[in-house]
């Protein structure tokens, strides 16, 4: 699965708007700049997330669908890495 449709599978089932959508990704976090265009961009091939805005995702929203977004966005980049098991990820269960 690509990255874009990653991004807009999660936006979608959020009932999202880009907007929408950066303003979930910046909600809890510090310094960060998502803007609906980025999300445009990502929903569109032309530009992926930051892994430390993914990895910054995992730490804050464990529990969330932020988080997992950002797990399964990761494994859309480095599908063989993360396949290989040198990656894992286990998010807590939400509660």
């Amino acid at each position: 699965m690509e990255t874009s449709e990653v991004t807009q599978r999660y936006r979608i089932e959020q009932n999202l708007s880009l907007r929408g959508f950066a303003d979930a990704i910046n909600q809890r976090l510090i310094n960060t700049d998502v803007s609906y265009s980025k999300v445009y961009r990502w929903e569109n091939q032309n530009y992926e997330p930051e892994l430390e805005l993914l990895f910054e995702c995992i730490a804050t929203y464990r529990g969330d669908w932020r988080a997992q977004w950002a797990v399964e966005t990761i494994h859309a980049m480095y599908p063989d890495l993360v396949e290989s098991g040198i990656v894992q990820f286990r998010l807590p269960v939400a509660g």
